[in-house]
């Protein structure tokens, strides 16, 4: 019997039985039915999250930090139960980013005085948010996280069409 033909019979046995089917599922890059349902899940709730697709001049630092809190431990516990490689790859570079940047930014609050009244351009231009950081620095490390996130849910989308976060595209969809 030849490899193709063997692999269509393990196949199609493995489409009768369900748990083999997931095995080989998983062997083969594709998403079980379980993991399917916590990554759609996890997809929803980053999709809610307006720290990554909010105006940049509306961003405060305590509630991106406190947005991000909450992004940090979800991501985690998905990453725990889910078992495709790929998706853990993308799981954890969504969570690497979101602590590379709570590391940051934990602690520091937004600037407040004259530099509001200034205009939305250079709203905090000048202007420390603590621990000798600028509101620039803030925005370009946001920037960056947002950039990061972007890219491991387009990981996410390959691995599965229906994992996508709209809110997170660039562009018309």
């Amino acid at each position: 019997m030849s490899s193709s033909a063997l692999l269509a019979a393990i196949l199609k046995l493995a489409g009768a039985v369900p748990a083999v089917g997931d095995k080989v599922n998983r062997l083969r890059g594709k998403l079980s039915r379980a993991d399917r349902d916590r990554l759609v899940t996890y997809v929803h709730r980053i999709n809610e999250r307006r720290v990554f697709f909010h105006p940049y001049n509306s961003e405060v630092i305590e509630a991106c930090v406190g947005s991000l809190d909450q992004v940090k431990k979800f991501t985690d516990e998905t990453l725990a139960v889910v078992e495709n490689v790929a998706a853990k790859a993308a799981l954890g570079g969504i969570l690497d980013a979101t602590r590379a940047f709570l590391d940051g930014w934990r602690g520091i609050r937004t600037p407040h005085g004259s530099p509001w009244a200034r205009g939305p351009i250079d709203r905090w231009s000048g202007q420390e948010g603590g621990d000798g950081k600028t509101m620039e620095e803030f925005f370009k490390d946001l920037g960056e996280l947002r950039g990061a996130v972007k890219l491991m849910m387009a990981l996410l989308e390959q691995i599965d069409p229906k994992l996508v976060a709209s809110n997170l595209r660039d562009g018309p969809e």
